[in-house]
């Protein structure tokens, strides 16, 4: 019976502990989540608006898009005949009652051949105008991606932070046990004093979880230029359960093919280059002009003439080699062009094969931590059992709990990571629509329509009108 006032004391403490820890929650306000509900709450999707609309490097694309748009169309103009007004004033010294003539005219000029000037400008113009589309489609790609990875690990640091708030107030309850414990002499004061420096130790590591989510924040905001007076206050939104699905290799490529933007320009651009080679014999080609007057005020023309019109045919017989030369440089520049296309489209291809991988790997780590999340929850629950009926050490018990955590934090990161990889294959793959960036649908490929977004970003494969 001496074991009696023990067993009554434990229970009554049992009791205490669980009112103490009902209106600790309830200070709480019942909220374990709580270092992700401070601060601004921003979504992935207005994450990848923000930065879309506050870049100042897609800004600067766009503006050099439109330069490269309108100097195709002065290209496209040179085609077209100049019209010109002036007039010529002349005065004759024998006459003196005069003060001289202002004579009016109107001249049009029309360059009706000149091979070697129009194959040149518009070489220039074309892939100037596609280089300009497909840097702003990579510069695109390369911001949504950091804001993707950024994002994700906001939220991981968020987690890991939630986890180990979680712990520090478990913590606070067992060591309020130990401390009775101690009280009645059933552990030492001195094996109080390590729980105590434990609780210290889970303090700090709660600490720097927060410093983390800080800093997280930060690189976010940094990415999107956001106006918030302490951007370490940025929250990211919870991960929603992952869909997880398979997909083929050789289907991805399929649809990168047709919907990347990427490739579909590098398409455009190797397509010209044999109508392009087709014209450089053509250099060498004599040039032909038409020019009409009207008036009388033309250096041009015979002042007592008051019209004429004029044919110029002229052919170059030797300048030294530089035609030669000119369609040699011409003939490397296209050797060069085709040989960046390629390059740019093995390491579009190369990129989705990596993610792919990583999608599907990660699709595989997931299940597999899923699966051991599991049974370290129910050690620490028996752990926290034994520890209640004072089996083991609070330090055998916080070992676990920490485990429990490692495990929860790496399951949680493996989800993000998976939900970041399908982003990024769908967004290297040619989605780039935000919603549909998104949304977890496994036949994303079977529902997107073509070039889907890819107008509003600059581009559409149209020439401008």
């Amino acid at each position: 019976m001496k074991s009696l006032p023990y067993v009554i004391r434990l229970l009554s403490t049992i009791f205490l502990l669980a009112v103490f820890n009902i209106s600790s929650s309830a200070a709480q306000g019942g909220n374990t989540s709580e270092p992700s509900k401070t601060g601004t709450i921003l979504g992935l999707s207005e994450s990848l608006k923000l930065a879309q609309k506050n870049s100042i490097t897609l800004a600067t694309e766009e503006k050099k898009l439109l330069a490269a748009k309108l100097n195709m169309k002065n290209v496209d103009l040179d085609l077209l005949p100049d019209l010109q007004v002036g007039a010529g004033y002349k005065y004759q010294e024998n006459n003196e009652d005069s003060l001289g003539d202002i004579n009016p005219f109107i001249s049009l000029s029309q360059v009706v051949f000149n091979s070697s000037q129009s194959y040149s400008k518009k070489l220039e113009g074309m892939s100037r105008l596609i280089n300009s589309r497909i840097r702003l489609q990579l510069k695109q790609n390369e911001l949504f991606s950091k804001v993707i990875n950024a994002y994700f690990s906001l939220i991981h640091a968020q987690n890991q932070a939630r986890l180990n708030e979680h712990l520090v107030k478990q913590s606070r309850v067992d060591l309020k046990k130990a401390q009775l414990r101690a009280q009645d002499g059933l552990i030492s004061k001195m094996a109080f004093l390590q729980n105590q420096s434990l609780l210290e130790m889970a303090q700090i590591e709660r600490q720097s979880a927060q410093s983390r989510v800080e800093l997280k924040a930060m690189e976010l905001a940094a990415l999107l230029n956001h106006d918030v007076a302490d951007t370490g206050t940025i929250r990211a939104e919870d991960s929603l359960s992952p869909v997880f699905y398979s997909i083929d290799f050789e289907r991805c490529k399929t649809f990168a093919e047709r919907h990347n933007p990427i490739l579909r320009l590098n398409n455009e651009l190797l397509g010209k280059v044999p109508e392009f080679r087709k014209l450089i014999p053509r250099i060498s080609w004599p040039s032909v002009s038409l020019s009409a007057y009207v008036g009388s005020g033309s250096t041009q023309w015979d002042s007592d003439q008051s019209y004429g019109v004029s044919v110029i045919a002229t052919k170059t017989l030797y300048d030294f080699g530089k035609t030669d030369r000119k369609k040699e440089m011409l003939s490397l520049d296209l050797d060069s062009m085709e040989n960046s296309i390629g390059d740019m489209r093995n390491k579009t291809i190369t990129q989705i094969r990596r993610l792919h991988k990583e999608f599907t790997d990660a699709a595989s780590i997931v299940r597999k931590l899923d699966k051991l999340s599991g049974p370290a929850a129910k050690i620490s629950r028996a752990m926290q059992r034994n520890y209640d009926l004072g089996v083991i050490s609070y330090e055998k018990l916080l070992k676990a709990q920490k485990q429990e955590i490692e495990r929860k934090n790496n399951y949680l990161a493996a989800v993000n990571r998976y939900l970041g990889v399908e982003m990024l294959l769908k967004l290297n793959c040619g989605i780039t629509d935000i919603e549909q960036l998104l949304e977890q649908d496994p036949n994303w490929m079977s529902n997107q329509t073509m070039g889907k977004g890819s107008e509003k970003n600059g581009n559409s494969t149209e020439e401008p009108k």
